[in-house]
């Protein structure tokens, strides 16, 4: 208990490394030392040493010390590792036990995203977007998942929201025209291209030429030659040989 209460005292002073030192001696003198092992496994993830972070916590849960918040690092640690199975695992735990809480919910959802699982994925966002809806990345992420569903138009529909909200950016604007180009939509993918532009007019101009090409390419001729003319106006002088 002293070992653990200098740790404590030592952390507090922001010095981890003398703190986790405390840590070890502790369960290193009393094995079954569940509040050390916690408190091993918050300084590992801090200072970045993720294995030892996940064994600490590991034993911790072993021990019958589990709680949320080293569930939800617990799931935070195997993401960083790219190990997405026991993120999720770990991550549904943690929301189990704190299903309010916006950050294991986000975690949870990017792990069975990363693992393909997209409609899970898009009813978990369904829900941070009800309760946040100004945060561009749930709609963004969630466009990405109807994506990976196949699901074009619903992935639309969320970068559709996205700028309507003011959030949109040159790549979500060009995403969303490239959607409406595969739909066969071509005034719709004009529109989206001529937005993106817009969005930052000192950008280069290759994507929006390589957008003009898919829009030929797909029989939209007319707005091919609309996307060239804005580009000629907008970038001007700035339109090198290649180009």
């Amino acid at each position: 208990v002293l070992d653990l209460t200098l740790g404590g005292v030592l952390f507090q002073q922001e010095r981890p490394d003398d703190a986790l030192a405390c840590y070890r001696r502790a369960v290193e003198k009393y094995p079954s030392f569940r509040r050390a092992y916690r408190s091993i496994g918050l300084i590992c993830v801090r200072k970045g040493q993720i294995d030892d972070a996940i064994a600490a916590f590991n034993r911790m849960i072993e021990l019958g010390g589990a709680d949320a918040y080293s569930y939800g690092l617990l799931g935070f640690c195997h993401s960083q590792k790219q190990d997405y199975q026991p993120a999720e695992a770990a991550y549904r735990s943690a929301l189990l036990l704190q299903p309010n809480n916006v950050e294991w919910r986000l975690g949870l959802t990017r792990s069975v995203f990363k693992q393909g699982k997209f409609e899970d994925a898009a009813s978990l966002l369904d829900v941070l977007i009800q309760t946040f809806p100004d945060k561009p990345d749930f709609w963004l992420l969630q466009a990405h998942t109807y994506l990976g569903m196949k699901q074009p138009q619903k992935a639309a529909v969320d970068l559709e929201a996205l700028d309507a909200i003011g959030k949109a950016s040159v790549d979500s604007l060009y995403t969303l025209g490239d959607i409406y180009l595969s739909e066969s939509l071509p005034d719709l993918a004009l529109q989206a291209y001529a937005r993106a532009m817009a969005k930052d007019p000192k950008q280069s101009p290759v994507r929006a030429i390589r957008s003009a090409e898919g829009l030929a390419g797909r029989g939209g001729h007319d707005q091919a030659m609309a996307l060239v003319s804005r580009v000629r106006s907008t970038a001007g002088d700035a339109l090198g040989d290649s180009d």
